[in-house]
């Protein structure tokens, strides 16, 4: 432990004169409209489980117990608290109303098969770890094959994947590939990607010393498979895009986080040696937790942020909130600033937070459900080279599902100028009504306009 702290007294000065400047882009601009993206109607299932998968354990190669069995931690107790569905463990195979959306966990961790395994369970996953030494592969079926025990002794129509950082890849694995033909038989519904790796991670792809990695991280195959070049050789070569026409039947939800303030995180010290500063949550950088484009789509993926670090997910009651909203899936949110007119001639950001009426009724939530704040470093920063000048934006603050007796949501606003220090040009709370239109808003030394999109799903 010694040398990690000493490395850390040495780059800690590098990584703060990074410092956590505006993105050159944009996290969404420009985005066509919910409406033309949405290729055909989501129509939920009656009976559903939905399968929670956890993220890396650095001890999870010394787990000799059994792996496909059910997985217990804080982030599932939290899950089964928001959501409000049956536990797995509760079910008694009866059919009444409270029990048509079940939940349990997974761990593929482990050395032995497990009892429901037969002999050719054994051998597949014998010779994937054969032929990729472990790892996302090999986790990829064991986790398939769970999904497919539980839809035989629950016989629910399928199943929702809600799957955490390195959980987010072996999901992606399991869909793109194909695994137990779950994606082709169109038995997965909805996955939510938490924190997702889910086009590989920067500062395992970046430094190509094990040793340094290993400061941090004790060996294991999954390493060197959350690498880019891993995932562009063996997975698919559009790591950013949703590429594969499985897709096309899944509804999909992804949740970013963006602090990266921790000083002693892995990304704190590749940072000043590998490129500089990029909006991060300490372990994974903002652009690699979500897809930038969709090939084939249900329907657009949905994308929220929250300023939180990756190790604080399992206790985000804003992002259990997001999650259950998602696999509810009633009505989705999209809520724009088209366009902003600046006083004076500035560098502006424009940074928001969302909050829920629905959210604090039910679960007394008070963080917000959705925050773009420019300390994140995620948020573009527009040039106003003229006194009143007006800019087309189109800046996403929330794109997301609601509740459908959710009739309004409460918008904070507030534009920066970048080039004065951060100095506030004035902040507005707004209630914004979840209809379709146009919405001014109106500050101290700006105004702008939001635009609102609903889509309501059908959910019999």
């Amino acid at each position: 432990m010694s040398h990690r702290y000493t490395l850390s007294l040495l780059l800690i000065t590098l990584f703060t004169a990074c410092g956590n400047t505006p993105s050159t882009q944009s996290i969404h601009t420009d985005v066509p409209s919910l409406e033309s993206e949405s290729n055909q109607t989501f129509v939920g299932s009656n009976k559903t489980v939905t399968v929670y998968v956890h993220g890396f354990d650095e001890n999870g190669q010394e787990k000799e117990h059994a792996y496909g069995l059910r997985y217990y931690d804080t982030f599932r107790s939290n899950l089964v608290e928001y959501t409000g569905y049956t536990r797995l463990e509760n079910y008694e195979g009866n059919t009444t109303e409270e029990n048509t959306h079940l939940i349990t966990a997974v761990d593929y961790y482990g050395h032995e098969a497990p009892e429901y395994y037969d002999d050719e369970d054994r051998q597949e996953i014998e010779a994937i770890t054969t032929q990729y030494g472990g790892g996302v592969p090999r986790y990829a079926s064991i986790v398939a094959k769970f999904i497919h025990n539980v839809l035989d002794e629950t016989q629910a129509e399928r199943v929702n994947i809600v799957s955490v950082s390195l959980g987010s890849l072996i999901t992606r694995w399991m869909i793109e590939k194909d695994v137990e033909h779950l994606a082709s038989e169109q038995k997965i519904e909805k996955w939510m990607s938490v924190e997702g790796v889910i086009r590989g991670n920067y500062a395992l792809s970046s430094v190509n010393n094990s040793s340094i990695i290993n400061l941090f991280l004790d060996a294991a195959p999954e390493l060197d498979q959350m690498k880019y070049d891993w995932i562009e050789e063996h997975l698919t070569p559009h790591r950013a895009t949703m590429s594969s026409p499985y897709y096309q039947d899944i509804l999909v939800g992804q949740i970013s986080l963006t602090d990266g303030s921790q000083q002693d995180s892995m990304l704190s010290y590749v940072f000043p040696l590998y490129g500089g500063f990029q909006p991060n949550d300490g372990f994974q950088i903002l652009k690699d937790t979500y897809f930038e484009s969709a090939d084939y789509a249900l329907l657009p993926p949905t994308h929220t942020l929250l300023h939180d670090g990756h190790l604080n997910i399992k206790n985000n009651h804003a992002a259990f909130a997001a999650m259950s909203y998602f696999l509810e899936a009633q009505k989705r949110v999209r809520i724009t600033l088209t366009q902003a007119t600046v006083n004076a001639v500035h560098e502006v950001a424009f940074e928001s937070s969302i909050f829920s009426a629905n959210a604090q009724s039910q679960w007394e939530l008070e963080s917000a459900l959705d925050e773009r704040l420019y300390s994140s470093g995620a948020l573009a920063s527009y040039t106003f080279e003229e006194n009143s000048e007006t800019q087309t934006v189109n800046q996403v603050l929330f794109d997301a599902f609601v509740m459908n007796q959710e009739n309004q949501l409460k918008l904070s606003i507030e534009g920066l100028a970048t080039d004065a220090n951060a100095l506030s040009l004035g902040k507005q709370e707004i209630n914004l009504p979840l209809t379709n239109g146009t919405y001014p808003v109106t500050a101290q030394d700006w105004n702008g306009t939001i635009a609102i999109e609903v889509l309501e799903l059908d959910v019999d």
